[in-house]
């Protein structure tokens, strides 16, 4: 049943994204054309449109699953909703996978959409192509990291869509409860935003300087080149004081332990929002 859902709300996106897609691509596409032949006037004009259509296209990602969740739930289909053969449970992990899916996409999106940029760039400057991406990427293989580190970035982007796809659904969900249908639509949400918010900087913070893991990073001579990277059991305390007394160390720890907390604060929500969609009390 969830994968039924799934497919569902993944092609209900795709209809409205694709109406979005094609119009900006168009755009894209003329505008990157004019900064490649490099005109005047028309290729400053043209890195203006371009810019807003890559813009709209990557954003649109973004909005279209939050505004599809509320519509479908909580929205006049909600109640159309509420009637099919799933359990709350369902409904919400179809809606959390679907989410996370086209997250993916917009990432994937917003890489394509900057490599060209990079090929235009090479066209517009007279260069071989695939000049700045191959830069870009030997800039990253010339980093004396462990392979580890370098996958950071990739264990942020996926954290970080966890954590947005996560957040979303409990803010709608709890927001649009009876008790908050006296503040309009968006009265509800708006509060649990600023409440989920609180909590995520107290747990981050909680969790970087408390929890004893790290990352130390040895520091040369100069005082900012980074020679030498290790997993520590160690929080970013130590750090954190030497940097506020001026005490000068030749190593800072980067605190990895509000990536645990933020997950059971997550957690919790996944919990919450299931149980208040399975209680079918939201509907206005």
């Amino acid at each position: 049943m969830v994968r039924k859902l799934i497919a569902d709300e993944f092609r209900s996106i795709w209809r409205q994204w694709r109406s979005i897609l094609l119009p900006g691509l168009l755009v894209l596409f003329i505008s990157l054309i004019t900064i490649a032949l490099n005109l005047p006037i028309i290729s400053s004009a043209g890195q203006l449109t371009s810019t807003i259509a890559a813009v709209v296209i990557v954003a649109a990602v973004i909005i279209l699953p939050i505004i599809n969740y509320y519509r479908k739930l909580y929205g006049n289909q909600g109640y159309l909703t509420m009637t099919l053969p799933a359990s709350g449970r369902q409904l919400y992990w179809s809606r959390f996978w679907s989410g996370v899916l086209w997250f993916l996409i917009a990432v994937g999106s917003a890489f394509i959409i900057a490599g060209l940029f990079s090929l235009t760039t090479d066209i517009s400057e007279g260069r071989q192509l695939f000049t700045g991406i191959r830069g870009a990427w030997q800039a990253f293989l010339a980093t004396n990291a462990p392979f580890y580190v370098r996958l950071l970035p990739v264990a942020a982007i996926l954290l970080g869509i966890f954590s947005t796809v996560t957040q979303y659904a409990f803010v709608i969900t709890k927001g649009s409860e009876a008790r908050f249908h006296g503040m309009g639509r968006l009265g509800g949400p708006v509060i649990v935003y600023i409440i989920t918010y609180l909590l995520s900087q107290a747990a981050s913070i909680i969790g970087l300087l408390l929890i004893p893991l790290g990352v130390r990073f040895s520091l040369g001579s100069d005082g900012e080149t980074i020679t030498g990277i290790q997993w520590v059991a160690e929080s970013s305390w130590s750090s954190l004081r030497n940097a506020i007394l001026g005490i000068e160390k030749s190593t800072f720890t980067l605190g990895l332990g509000f990536v645990l907390t933020l997950v059971v604060l997550y957690t919790v929500y996944i919990f919450l929002t299931i149980r208040s969609i399975e209680q079918h009390t939201s509907l206005r």
